[in-house]
């Protein structure tokens, strides 16, 4: 900071497995209640590479700084003194599971729940014409399994969209005197104004009799604040005392 300017970065490679199990409970139930081995793959909140960036930067205007060092008291009140701060977060999606529907009659324990499809050698999982908010998900590289057998997709084959962000803000402090200042603050949440895309459609339906499967209707998040909103500003002003 002996320079105004701070710059520090983080970057997290990971990958957590299980069985399903999240906490105290259980949030995928097993399609084979016998076989929680086959249930082995990447935990429902397994983020693989996260990448966070932050930075501080007084600006160098105002007394003593390059920039009207000489500037007079009022001056200097209006262009000394500010602080441009920033965030930028990138991390890859969180994995999906492909389920569809059986009759109970069709499974060999008759618990239809939690079912998968069979994964159709040679496609690929995503559309080779590339990944959209109408068709992020390969609806032809699945196909039910025949009667009597279980689907050999495995849990957790997919990945939802990732999501980037950058955050910004300008910040000033003015003192009044040794018990009293003024703080001035804006924000910009999402600069960029980047759509952030929720999860798609993770029921799987035979594509020769049309599906929705691999569409995406909804936003990362439905909350007014935090991560994944559209762009959104705000101003702060503060009296300290």
């Amino acid at each position: 900071m002996t320079t105004g300017l701070l710059v520090a970065a983080s970057y997290q490679l990971s990958h957590a497995i299980n069985d399903g199990s999240t906490g105290g409970g259980e949030n995928d139930s097993p399609q084979n209640v016998n076989c929680r081995s086959c249930e082995r793959a990447s935990s429902d909140f397994d983020i693989r590479q996260h990448l966070t960036a932050s930075s501080i930067w007084i600006l160098p205007v105002g007394r003593g700084r390059p920039l009207l060092g000489n500037a007079s008291p009022f001056w200097n009140a209006i262009f000394g003194g500010w602080q441009l701060s920033g965030i930028g977060r990138v991390r890859t999606g969180l994995p999906l599971n492909v389920t569809l529907s059986r009759s109970a009659s069709a499974l060999p324990d008759g618990i239809n729940s939690s079912q998968r499809p069979d994964y159709v050698a040679g496609q690929s999982l995503y559309p080779a014409a590339g990944q959209t908010v109408q068709l992020w998900l390969n609806p032809y590289a699945f196909t039910a399994p025949k009667s009597g057998v279980w689907g050999n997709a495995g849990r957790n084959l997919l990945r939802a969209p990732g999501i980037w962000q950058i955050d910004t803000s300008l910040e000033k402090r003015i003192p009044l005197s040794e018990r009293f200042a003024i703080s001035l603050r804006g924000d910009i949440f999402n600069l960029t104004n980047r759509a952030q895309i929720g999860s798609s459609n993770v029921k799987w339906t035979d594509p020769a009799k049309g599906t929705t499967f691999g569409t995406i209707t909804s936003p990362y998040t439905s909350t007014p604040v935090g991560t994944g909103t559209p762009r959104e500003m705000q101003f702060m002003l503060r009296v300290e005392f």
